[in-house]
């Protein structure tokens, strides 16, 4: 029994030197993949050991040395599993890393899950990290170490410094977090940037930037035909067999043959696809069935989920040509006398600024932007000398309230807008508020409805700069709400107007607000802003 013990240890210790060499020689060629390969585990799974059978096509993605690397891909296809312990040798080897989710919560649970069980499993883990840091938000590795931070609109950016951040989930972070974390890499003398995420709407996010890199694509050789394909989902699906198959018609292998190859060789840097149809656990019938949806969120999904590529239902919301509809000239200025100002309050204030309305004439916006509070808003209203304006009632009802009064005042006719009206059919799309006079109680769908439909047919006009710049904050804002339609447990159909937590809206509910504002006040006398008669609402 002794003697059995014994053969162990030294078949424990052997193991444990041939691994001890393997990773030595992959820090030596400076090569996550190989380091993964001798300390990594599936979810810290000793039984479970990192593989890439399957997965090669992520083999190049992380050797890459490029300062800048975009993966615009699908679920399920390795890419955090990937890039976890990638970040992790980084740090092995004297770097800081500041490796980024979209929150909080999901930082958490992934570092629950898939790092914490592997330091707790793996000897050489812990012998590099000697007990001195080791926590939810930091794991350090001799002198380098990877940050795992969250950035959601209320996350901390200004106290980390790196030489390399990772930005998992590119497409659900926080704008103003994602710049901010990109200037905490300033001091590194090689900053090196990799963008991972599942696309969202067309030219946003990470298709964006996977368009200004070199859009590579994973290319299969067919052993019979001898041609090289990029794996396509409408090229390479047989819809009878529901097999991957090679034009030719004859079978595919995922195995042989393969490669990375840019679309785009004048790219800025190395950007790639990734979807399911490279690996092996891609359900063919079930993508087929989901694609063939009548319901746009299913189809959505499949998409993006599956095939890695950004989707947008053109019917459910405003479009880049639906936007290109309002292009005014480039009139640019915060002064517009005797206009109105529309201002959606949050974090920072959104703000759009237009002219003066004269009978028969277009509304047209000439600047849009933000402030950072009620002073700052004072002082631009000031400066626009404009004669009133609209401002949400939610986020900071009594201080909307004191600014409304006070503007009232100084005789400018400020209002606040509620979404509080009923949403059934026939109700308009506002009135006055039985109790505050300076209250507009809305219909959210209905007011929602007519400002698209004003967008739609081009009745307002707004400066060609944020029109044409359809990666720019106001056109984004403005593309983000899709309006769809739920049923309660009756089955009873109700429509709304819908935005992904991750999709700011805000200038879309900036024009709303100044559609409605439009309709209570009439644009007679010359010009000047008149309160409708209440009584007749």
């Amino acid at each position: 029994m002794a003697s059995l013990q014994k053969r162990r240890e030294l078949a424990a210790r052997s193991l444990e030197s041939v691994r001890l060499a393997a990773i030595m020689e992959a820090k030596k060629r400076k090569d996550p993949v190989l380091w993964a390969q001798a300390v990594w585990s599936i979810r810290g799974d000793t039984d479970q050991p990192y593989r890439t059978v399957g997965f090669e096509f992520m083999h190049e993605i992380v050797r890459q040395t490029h300062p800048t690397v975009t993966i615009m891909a699908a679920a399920g296809c390795s890419k955090t599993e990937s890039f976890i312990p990638y970040a992790l040798f980084k740090a092995d080897i004297g770097g800081r890393i500041l490796y980024c989710f979209e929150n909080d919560t999901k930082t958490g649970l992934l570092v629950q899950e898939r790092v914490n069980p592997n330091f707790k499993s793996s000897p050489y883990l812990q012998g590099r990290n000697q007990g001195e840091v080791d926590n939810i938000h930091l794991k350090k590795l001799g002198s380098g170490m990877v940050y795992f931070l969250g950035l959601g609109t209320d996350s901390a950016t200004r106290s980390y410094h790196g030489d390399e951040a990772i930005f998992d989930e590119y497409d659900a972070m926080d704008p103003l977090r994602l710049i901010d974390m990109r200037k905490r890499l300033a001091s590194s003398r090689e900053p090196l940037i990799r963008e991972i995420s599942n696309p969202s709407q067309p030219d946003y996010g990470i298709h964006a930037r996977y368009k200004l890199g070199d859009m590579r694509r994973w290319h299969l050789t067919c052993e019979y035909c001898g041609d090289e394909h990029p794996i396509d989902y409408s090229t390479h699906i047989n819809r009878k067999t529901l097999t991957l198959q090679c034009p030719c018609g004859k079978p595919l292998d995922r195995v042989t043959r393969r490669r990375w190859i840019p679309s785009n060789p004048k790219g800025t840097h190395p950007s790639y696809h990734i979807h399911r149809l490279m690996t092996r656990v891609c359900d063919v019938p079930k993508l087929i069935s989901e694609l063939g949806s009548e319901d746009w969120r299913t189809v959505s999904a499949a998409t993006r989920m599956d095939l890695g590529l950004p989707y947008e239902d053109k019917d459910a919301g405003l479009s880049d040509s639906d936007l290109r509809n309002v292009m005014g000239d480039d009139t640019w200025s915060q002064y517009a006398p005797g206009g109105f100002i529309s201002v959606d309050p949050g974090g920072v204030f959104d703000v759009a600024i237009f002219q003066k309305v004269y009978p028969g004439q277009k509304p047209r916006c000439t600047w849009v932007g933000t402030v950072k509070n009620w002073a700052e808003l004072s002082r631009l209203v000031e400066d626009s000398q404009v004669a009133g304006g609209v401002i949400d009632f939610g986020p900071e009802q009594k201080a909307a309230q004191e600014f409304c009064q006070t503007q009232r005042g100084l005789g400018r006719w400020f209002v606040r807008v509620a979404y509080q009206l009923s949403e059934g059919a026939g109700q308009p799309d506002w009135r006055w508020d039985q109790q505050d006079p300076l209250l507009l109680q809305a219909n959210r769908t209905g007011a929602c409805d007519t400002m698209v439909m004003r967008v739609r047919k081009g009745e307002w006009l707004f400066p060609k700069r944020v029109v044409i710049d359809s990666l720019g904050r106001w056109a984004q804002h403005m593309k983000s709400p899709k309006r769809v339609v739920e049923y309660d447990e009756r089955g009873k159909a109700k429509t709304r107007w819908h935005h992904e937590e991750t999709r700011p809206d805000h200038q879309f509910h900036v024009c709303v607000y100044g559609s409605i504002y439009l309709q209570a006040f009439a644009s007679q006398a010359g010009g000047r802003l008149e309160v409708i008669d209440k009584g007749s609402y």
